[in-house]
């Protein structure tokens, strides 16, 4: 019980240090300190699961991997309608590396799953977070896709905690379809609150993304925890007090955030 309570305080320490700062980032007028910020988050969040997958005899499939995710994340920040030209570059770079570098045959299908699956999954899907910010009341919309995956990470937690009896998943034995319901009622809470501060949008509309994100903000955290549990490590780092790593911290961020950023590329095409 003292461990699950200092590993609480610590989680609402790094809340109290990092909320305010994220706040400002998404919501002041310049977009180029928040592509800074998920760049770096990137970088990171490519370090770990180049870490996790890799082992330390291979060094050139950890550069290679954090190399070509930063590239392909420049692109796309550069210009986000660059993407179907991006992916196959990215591809054909990977492939050609390995190709370059492979001294045995018999490891070349994992390690290009382990290359494309760090670059798409990391560099990719950050890239929709960098996304966000670009579209009017930009800003906004961060915020309302942070505090659908916060309330929904809380609702879960807490309701897990106090009713929790249904074992959600065996990827993750501590998960419950109880705390699943309670995150997704919580993200429900946080899509309502929406209408308090974004202009133009129904709350229907809010509380349908909300759900949406809420649910796959779930999926990526299960995700993140079959990554972890297939390169034995608890924690995908130890960057974060309370959280561990980067991808521990954004895991549901990253299947969140293309749901609000497909939604608003659709809007405006209207």
């Amino acid at each position: 019980m003292s461990f699950i309570n200092s590993n609480l305080a610590k989680r609402v320490a790094v809340a109290v240090v990092a909320a305010p700062v994220i706040i400002i980032l998404a919501l002041i007028d310049n977009h180029i300190p928040w592509k800074l910020l998920t760049a770096v988050l990137t970088i990171l969040g490519l370090y770990e699961f180049a870490s996790m997958a890799f082992s330390k005899d291979d060094p050139a499939d950890k550069i290679l991997l954090i190399t070509s995710g930063t590239i392909m994340q420049i692109l796309l920040l550069w210009d986000f309608r660059y993407t179907m030209l991006i992916f196959p570059w990215a591809a054909i770079m990977i492939l050609t590396s390995i190709v370059l570098t492979t001294r045995t045959s018999q490891d070349a299908v994992q390690r290009l799953g382990k290359l494309f699956l760090g670059v798409f999954y990391i560099a990719m899907l950050f890239t929709f977070v960098a996304a966000l910010k670009t579209f009017p009341q930009g800003g906004k919309w961060i915020i309302f896709t942070l505090t659908v995956v916060w309330f929904s990470d809380t609702g879960a937690y807490f309701m897990g905690k106090a009713f929790g009896k249904h074992k959600l998943s065996m990827i993750s034995p501590n998960k419950t379809w109880e705390g699943s319901a309670g995150g997704i009622l919580a993200s429900i809470g946080a899509g309502a609150l929406g209408m308090l501060y974004l202009d133009g949008f129904s709350i229907a509309v809010l509380i349908i993304l909300s759900i949406f994100a809420g649910i796959m903000g779930q999926i990526g955290d299960l995700a993140e925890s079959l990554i972890k549990r297939s390169c034995n490590v608890k924690d995908s780092g130890n960057l974060i007090p309370g959280h561990g790593g980067i991808l521990d911290r954004f895991d549901a961020l990253l299947f969140a955030a293309p749901i609000i950023t497909g939604y608003l590329i659709m809007s405006s095409m209207n």
